[in-house]
């Protein structure tokens, strides 16, 4: 496993049972984030995309227990919808 390195602080936000989206955030360099780490104090539903993208109950799934670390070249926004309950969601740009 590669050892990552968080210089900036991300993102956060409370989720709802409506899609929101957040930018993704600059990572140390001021450019924006090439890999994020999505952490949740619930379950969340999430999808990396434009200013446009929604998340469904078919996106993937992030969980207290199981944060996931994303390539999100390419896009600008991630997109979040809460599971059964509202939950706080953390975006943190990481470097390698």
């Amino acid at each position: 496993m590669k050892c990552m390195k968080i210089s900036v602080e991300g993102v956060g936000a409370t989720t709802s049972g409506t899609s929101a989206r957040s930018a993704i955030p600059n990572d140390a360099s001021g450019n924006k984030a090439k890999y994020v780490l999505i952490c949740s104090g619930g379950t969340v539903f999430f999808l990396p995309g434009d200013s446009s993208v929604d998340a469904t109950n078919s996106s993937p799934v992030v969980g207290a227990d199981s944060p996931v670390l994303l390539d999100v070249s390419g896009h600008s926004h991630i997109a979040y919808l809460e599971g059964t309950t509202a939950a706080r969601i953390t975006i943190t740009p990481v470097e390698f």
